[in-house]
């Protein structure tokens, strides 16, 4: 019948949807930034997607075959979004503490360390300018708020919960919320960044920080597991501190 045939178009345009999404997001370093955004939100709509009063996932976007795509599963370490969900958020405390640093020249002869010199000129020369620091933070950011938007969809599902919290999820969730936002802009090169991009950042770290705490608040609610490694990582003791300088921020 025509919608027979309707829907097994939709299924089939949904499934390629998926390989494509995930596919953009394992080869991410070659993908534009623009694109791995949009990927990240068309994997959460299909992840999130529900019809009805009910709240039941749809067929389309059944959950157990989204997140085999992803990796989410128990004992999938390495899979794609708990490996992307780790690296993402570590890389934020490596990108606010890193340094600028020369490459230093090892000992060699003169035409050794002569021919070292010219190539490495030759390819500092033909690199693409980095981007401005502050701008490396803000879309580092606006990433990491995907794939936690991402990340709070998967947890909505009992298995996904299950999965992601024995992949590390408690840990990266809880090393997040405990960054200190002004250490940042004194140790990260940001003192020239403008008053609005200093807004933006902050804004954009606060709301981070608060995906973080509402991820950890429905996880440790569903799982006694999620909630003993709170407990385990003294959860209690980083969202107090958290509290206490979010507090004393506007006083």
């Amino acid at each position: 019948s025509v919608s027979a045939a309707s829907s097994m178009a939709l299924s089939e345009g949904t499934n390629t949807m998926r390989h494509d999404a995930v596919s953009a997001l394992a080869n991410s370093p070659h993908v534009p930034y623009q694109i791995r955004e949009l990927a990240l939100q068309a994997l959460t709509a299909l992840v999130g997607r529900r019809d009805g009063s009910t709240g039941a996932l749809t067929g389309v976007a059944r959950h157990s075959n989204v997140l085999s795509e992803l990796g989410v599963a128990k004992g999938q370490y390495l899979g794609l979004l708990p490996t992307l969900i780790r690296f993402s958020l570590a890389s934020l405390t490596a990108i606010v503490s890193s340094d600028t640093r020369s490459v230093s020249i090892p000992e060699q002869s003169d035409d050794d360390a002569l021919a070292f010199e010219i190539g490495l000129a030759f390819v500092q020369a033909t690199l693409p300018p980095p981007l401005p620091r502050n701008e490396q933070l803000m879309k580092a950011l606006e990433f990491i708020d995907s794939v936690l938007t991402l990340t709070s969809a998967v947890v909505s599902t009992q298995s996904g919960t299950s999965a992601l919290t024995e992949c590390g999820l408690i840990p990266a969730l809880l090393a997040t919320v405990s960054i200190d936002h002004e250490e940042i802009f004194e140790n990260s090169g940001l003192d020239g960044t403008s008053e609005e991009d200093a807004k933006r950042i902050k804004a954009l770290l606060r709301f981070v920080t608060a995906q973080a705490i509402q991820i950890i608040e429905g996880t440790i609610v569903t799982l006694s597991n999620a909630l003993t490694a709170f407990h385990d990582l003294n959860g209690v003791d980083v969202l107090t501190r958290r509290l206490s300088k979010e507090i004393l921020g506007t006083v």
